[in-house]
């Protein structure tokens, strides 16, 4: 069963989205999904954290990775999912990174 849309709950995505996703430096594409590569910062450690509770409560079906560098400079994010779940990822977190989005599209 589809929830209703919920139009408090979908600013409170965009505004947690924009917020970490804007910091993003590189996105590569994965089968099912995307990664997202941070600059590693106990600020952006706060804004995955607050993401990543939210999304885990309202998108049950994503799944999320932390991958840590080992020279411990970056980490990266990964967001997969079933079905058409990576459409959704795309739409959603790199409507902020067009920039992104140009790179994705360019490998």
């Amino acid at each position: 069963m589809t929830k209703p849309y919920d139009p408090a709950l979908a600013f409170r995505r965009q505004i947690l989205v924009s917020g970490l996703f804007k910091y993003a430096s590189q996105a590569l594409e994965l089968e099912d999904g995307y990664a997202f590569k941070f600059r590693r910062s106990a600020f952006l450690a706060r804004r995955m954290a607050d993401y990543l509770l939210f999304e885990a409560r309202h998108s049950p079906r994503l799944t999320f990775e932390i991958d840590v560098e080992p020279d411990g400079v970056a980490a990266w994010l990964q967001v997969r999912g079933p079905g058409n779940a990576k459409d959704q990822i795309r739409v959603l977190y790199l409507q902020h990174q067009s920039l992104l989005l140009q790179r994705i599209n360019d490998q």
